[in-house]
């Protein structure tokens, strides 16, 4: 039988295969993941699938504990969360500000089943 994460992957596939998204299982790993983002970090879709999000992308160690934070409280209340961050794949003056959406994503009993990032 499959899982309802299984069941949202393959949603994702349909719908944000070209896209900036990750999609995150409850222990930080890659689930799925997009193609726009995938030639951003320059890693295949293999490389990425199953590992820790942290494995997969340069985050600072600052970021990481204030995104716990975030990320945490945004599972907690269900809500999705708006973070701003740099882009680290290019240095100054190229690089950008990036928006990022953190949104929880729900089973149809309300239970957090995954997350998913968006990037814009």
């Amino acid at each position: 039988m499959r899982s309802r994460l299984d069941n949202y992957v393959e949603f994702c596939e349909s719908f944000y295969a070209d896209s900036f998204t990750i999609v995150l299982d409850l222990e930080n790993k890659v689930v799925f993941v997009g193609k726009k983002y995938l030639e951003v970090v320059k890693r295949s879709k293999k490389e990425m699938i199953g590992q820790h999000l942290y494995k997969t992308t340069p985050v600072p160690e600052n970021n990481r504990k204030l995104s716990a934070i975030a990320f945490s409280e945004a599972i907690r209340t269900k809500q999705t969360k708006q973070v701003f961050i740099s882009n680290l794949y290019h240095p100054y003056p190229d690089s950008h500000i990036l928006m990022l959406l953190f949104t929880p994503i729900l089973d149809s009993n309300n239970q957090v089943i995954a997350s998913r990032l968006d990037f814009t």
